[in-house]
């Protein structure tokens, strides 16, 4: 089976939602994360959130106006659990980086992605083996594919392990439009 693949980014186009975007493809981390950045006007450290397998929260400080929000995708999975195949080269996460605009009272929901599921191995002679799940995430990753044992096996002993399921998405949605706002 073949490893999990990485996502699509998204950012919404909506300037009065979000400004400043950049975004690198092929990131390296195993588990998503996003990043708030503060401004140079507020004395703290990023706020940073990890997988967690959960929807999370943001609210900003009282006098914020803007927010720096770094989302980086997870990888897909990458192990074949056979013990025999060489281990599957998982897609990379994406990352985005924008300024959201906020306001006292504007809560938004946190989703990281976590690394998708290696494929199983159901072993030799059987028709199918089971992919991996995809990894949570703001939208969760996509489920690995079925591994097959080949027709043209005659003695019946092969039998591929399932692909491996694709990371989750990193990202962030306004909680109160339901609206995504960017997405790795």
């Amino acid at each position: 089976g073949g490893g999990g693949g990485g996502g699509e980014s998204y950012v919404d186009g909506n300037p009065n939602r979000v400004t400043h975007l950049s975004q690198r493809v092929g990131e390296r981390q195993a588990q998503g994360f996003v990043i708030f950045h503060y401004g140079s006007n507020f004395d703290a450290s990023p706020e940073i959130f990890r997988c967690s397998g959960k929807k999370e929260s943001y609210a900003p400080w009282p006098g914020q106006t803007g927010i720096r929000v770094t989302a980086i995708g997870a990888k897909g999975g990458s192990v074949n659990p056979d013990g025999v195949s060489v281990e599957t080269v998982p897609g990379k996460g994406d990352a985005v980086s924008a300024v959201i605009p906020v306001h006292m009272g504007r809560v938004m929901d946190v989703g990281v992605g976590c690394a998708g599921a290696p494929g199983g191995f159901a072993g030799a002679g059987t028709d199918r083996s089971p992919g991996g799940a995809g990894g949570f995430g703001l939208e969760s990753g996509g489920t690995g594919g079925l591994g097959y044992r080949s027709i043209l096996d005659p003695r019946g002993e092969g039998g591929g392990s399932g692909g491996s399921g694709g990371g989750g998405a990193s990202g962030v949605r306004d909680s109160d439009w339901a609206e995504t706002l960017l997405v790795a």
